[in-house]
Order: structure tokens, then sequence, then C-alpha cells
């Protein structure tokens, strides 16, 4: 159980990528290394702030969106209370100066930001006035709508994070949602464990192509939430921009697969945690983590060139400055 003092507060770290690089491009046959840069922690909200039930209210960062002039950050439960979202954002030249990151703690965005539970993944264009969101999509109730906000995926323009819009927008008795994803997704998820799809998943991941693809990062599989396996799958939609907003095409592909249990240096199996496309390398650079109650967190890093991708390749760990396989205690 995490502790009372850490209740506001979230881990703010610095991870520096590196190996032989021509400029600005990685050369993914020479591997990429990564070391820590700086570790400190953000102060979430004000001291002793409690939900309607009195029960100590927790910042659990879910999601980081680099806009340049700001970190927009995405908590992974609601924060209640008057002037608080469960998305904000922070100036990111204070990471750099810790002792100012309390003070520069501001809410980003309405509607949407708050009626989406669980939210995952946030991703942006790299002309920088389009991004996206997304929920995790692992739950529903087939008798309520009460889950329906486990199931959205949404996006706003630059300038316009108050008026976030739904895509796969699903009206239910007035609630609104992008439930019918969800067939979707469990039909194309199935493997050779669920040969016939799957009834449960996980979305923790979301990047942006420049070709205007969305890829999806799952984390988990599985028949219900207690009997599912961490997976490493990439999944693709496309979609257009126009005057009128965004469209995304219904068809949903899966594009990529990897078993980490075949990695022999890892003595487990980690699932995506998150996502991100590296314009200057034309590759995915990729957050695996092992969650497991009991057992100690921990995530690993990967580099998937778009090349490696399309030909179905593994993807490149990424190791330390002693070759070993860079992990950390937390995600």
């Amino acid at each position: 159980m995490q502790k009372p003092g850490l209740a506001k507060w979230m881990l703010i770290f610095s991870l520096g990528l590196y190996g032989c690089t021509a400029g600005r491009k990685i050369e993914p046959d020479t591997g990429v290394k990564a070391r820590v840069l700086s570790l400190d922690l953000l102060d979430c909200f004000e001291s002793g702030l409690t939900d309607e039930k009195g029960k100590p209210v927790f910042c659990e960062a879910s999601a980081v969106l680099n806009l340049g002039d700001k970190l927009v950050i995405a908590n992974d439960k609601y924060i209640p209370g008057e002037g608080h979202n469960n998305v904000f954002s922070i100036d990111p030249v204070k990471v750099k100066n810790p002792r100012e990151l309390s003070a520069s703690v501001m809410p980003y965005g309405r509607g949407l930001f708050n009626e989406a539970s669980k939210l995952e993944s946030l991703a942006g264009n790299a002309a920088g006035d389009l991004f996206f969101a997304a929920s995790a999509f692992d739950r529903i109730q087939t008798d309520s709508k009460a889950w329906d906000s486990y199931n959205m995926l949404f996006y706003w323009e630059k300038g316009k994070e108050d008026k976030p819009r739904l895509l796969y927008s699903t009206e239910d008795e007035g609630i609104y949602s992008s439930k019918s994803l969800r067939p979707v997704f469990q039909t194309i998820l199935r493997n050779w464990r669920y040969p016939r799809g799957v009834s449960y998943f996980k979305i923790e991941g979301l990047t942006v192509l420049p070709d205007n693809s969305l890829l999806f990062g799952i984390r988990e599989t599985g028949t219900d939430y207690q009997n599912a396996h961490p997976v490493f799958m990439i999944a693709r939609a496309k979609f257009i921009k126009s005057p009128n907003g965004v469209t995304v095409d219904p068809v949903v592909e899966k594009i990529y697969e990897f078993e980490t249990a075949n990695v022999k240096e890892l003595d487990k199996t980690p699932g995506i945690s998150s996502l991100e496309y590296h314009e200057a390398s034309n590759s995915i650079f990729i957050m695996t983590s092992w969650e497991k109650e009991g057992e100690p967190l921990e995530t690993y890093f990967w580099n998937l060139p778009m090349e490696s991708l399309r030909k179905q390749l593994p993807p490149i760990l990424i190791r330390d400055d002693q070759g070993k396989p860079f992990s950390l205690p937390f995600k």
C-alpha cells in the first residue's frame, strides 16, 4: 500500500537515450542505451485531500504529453475538489528545478478529460496541432452504463483543449463513449492463446505516425482481468483530418506482436505500457512493465524501427552503460 505521505506526489524522471548516432538519427543496429538524468517528485494537489467517502486521494500518473511549453500529465484516477483536474500541466523548465514543481500544476482541458475513467494514453502529431487521448478500455458492464467511461477515445486541436471530441462516438441512453470500438479490438487481438478473440484487453499506449495512423499499444489480453496475460501488441487505425474535425477509419488492424518470453535475459514477460514515435530515427520507443501483486514492479524499454515493424522483426532491448537491460522499479 502506498504510504500516506506520498499520496499527493507523482514521480518525475528524465530519461536520457543515446548511442552511436549521426546527427539526431539513431542507428538501430548499434543499439540504444539509457540512463536516468534526474529523479524528482511533484505535488499534484494539496496535502490531506480526500474523496467524497473520506478516503485519501492518490496521484498515479498514467501518461505524459510534451507540448513544448508545457507537459500535460494524465492522472489514473479522478482528483476531486474545486480547481482540480485529472489531467493537468506543468512547466517543463521547472522539471529541471524540482523546488519549483509544486507551484506549477495547472488544470488542463475540460469535458471529456474529466469524464473519462482510467485515462492511460496521450499522444500528439508531429505538427503539434492535433492530440489524442485514450482510456484503458479494460472494463464494461452489459447491464449498466456505469463503466462506459472506461471506454473513451477522443481528440482535440491546438488551443482547443477545452473542447475535446469523441472518436467512435456511441450514445447509449444519453451516455456517450467510444465503446463501439470494443468488439473491433476483441476480434483483431486474437492470438495463439485466444484464437477466437478475447473478452478482455487493456490499452496502455498511443502514438501518431506521420501517415496519419494512430497506433495503440496493447498491454493485456484474456478472458477477464483475473485471467489475462501481458502482451506486446500494436494495433493501427488510420484517420483523416478535415475542417469538420477528425474521422477515424472503422477498420482497425493488429500490425505487430512480439513474445517478450523469447528474450532470455528477462525472467519476466512485461506488457506494453507506452508508445512514442521518434521522427528523427523513424522508429517507435516502447515502454513495457511487469506488474504482479506481491512482486516488485519492473519496467523495460525497447526500440522498434519502422522497417522492423514492417518486416515483423524483434524490437531492440534498450540497455544501460554496462550493456545490461535498462530497467526501472516504476513506470
